[in-house]
């Protein structure tokens, strides 16, 4: 069959997003379009003499409308016609090599895609979970299928050489975008151990008297300010107007700072005053622009807190820190 060209120019025409585009003038044609020229390009059929229909495709007719779906990128439709013609032509090499090849370029895609839809990290529902991979790579059978058809064309003869590549090609693949998985696991979990990691830390100051200047020294606040306003600049005298203090952090990561406090008040009904406490959990979004990405020890540096009612003052350290090396670890 001769080559799809552009109707303008007589460029050639490669496939960019869904549509034919020319690399010559940049004339972009739908699929639909696409399909015309292919009809168009087989030509007349001449026939003498009496024709039988049978119903049944040959194998280079099947061959060519397998092959005409991959060209223009309608995969599914490619798949399923190479699937028809094995069954067909089990003995045909060429079915069996297309049918390994469309099948790579749909499950790799489907990959590619999850791996950009869920990031590693975020405040968001959409963040990369170890199932991810699980669903995609977990029991590796259609990784084991697609090396059953790339073996079978070999076996078949006539194509051997390019089934040959085409296995190579796809384990190098494979491999690559399973490192892509482990990449991005190992990006979650490092975001994960230092959102956990720093809630501890910032936990080893003492609640009513550093905790809530933490925080202020943290997000670069003025901590020589009233405890009022250190409560009303950073944001946790919005959570409630009952607010007491922080009683613990919770994570400490990205975009966002989570904590449980603790409320109190009262209320009065009847002649009667009723007092009240608990606590909650609650979470302050950092200034735009800001973000914590990894360890917040050295963001802490030279930090001068109370360490109680009649206590003195302590300013603690990263050079004196003795885990300021202490990091996350991944089994290989």
């Amino acid at each position: 069959m001769k080559k799809l060209q552009c109707a303008i120019c007589g460029g050639a025409l490669v496939m960019q997003d869904g549509m034919a585009v020319c690399e010559s003038c940049g004339m972009k044609f739908s699929k639909e379009e696409v399909k015309k020229m292919v009809v168009e390009l087989s030509g007349p059929i001449q026939i003498d003499g009496e024709v039988k229909v049978t119903g049944v495709e040959d194998a280079d007719a099947l061959y060519r409308r397998a092959k005409d779906a991959e060209r223009i990128g309608e995969l599914e439709a490619a798949y399923d016609t190479y699937s028809n013609a094995t069954r067909k032509y089990p003995g045909d090499g060429r079915m069996w090599l297309g049918k390994a090849t469309v099948r790579v370029k749909i499950k790799l895609g489907e990959c590619e895609k999850e791996l950009l839809e869920y990031p590693a990290t975020g405040d968001n529902d959409k963040c990369y979970y170890p199932y991810i991979f699980d669903n995609s790579f977990g029991d590796l059978k259609w990784c084991d299928e697609i090396e059953k058809y790339y073996k079978r064309a070999q076996s078949l003869g006539g194509v051997a050489d390019e089934a040959q590549q085409g296995l190579l090609w796809f384990q190098n693949q494979k491999e690559s975008v399973i490192q892509k998985y482990k990449d991005k696991k190992r990006k979650r979990d490092t975001y994960y151990y230092w959102e956990k990691a720093n809630a501890e830390f910032l936990n080893t100051f003492p609640s009513i008297f550093a905790k809530e200047y933490a925080l202020a020294f943290l997000l670069k606040l003025d901590v020589k300010k009233g405890r009022h306003e250190i409560i009303t600049e950073t944001g946790l005298r919005k959570l409630s107007s009952e607010f007491d203090m922080i009683e613990s952090f919770e994570g400490v990561q990205g975009s966002k700072i989570r904590f449980n406090y603790h409320y109190s008040g009262s209320r009065r009904y009847a002649g009667r005053t009723t007092h009240y406490s608990g606590s909650r959990s609650g979470s302050i979004d950092l200034p735009e622009g800001m973000t914590i990405q990894g360890d917040i020890r050295p963001m802490m540096d030279g930090f001068t807190y109370k360490t109680g009612l009649f206590g003195g003052k302590k300013t603690y350290s990263y050079a004196d820190d003795p885990d300021k090396d202490k990091g996350p670890t991944f089994d290989e």
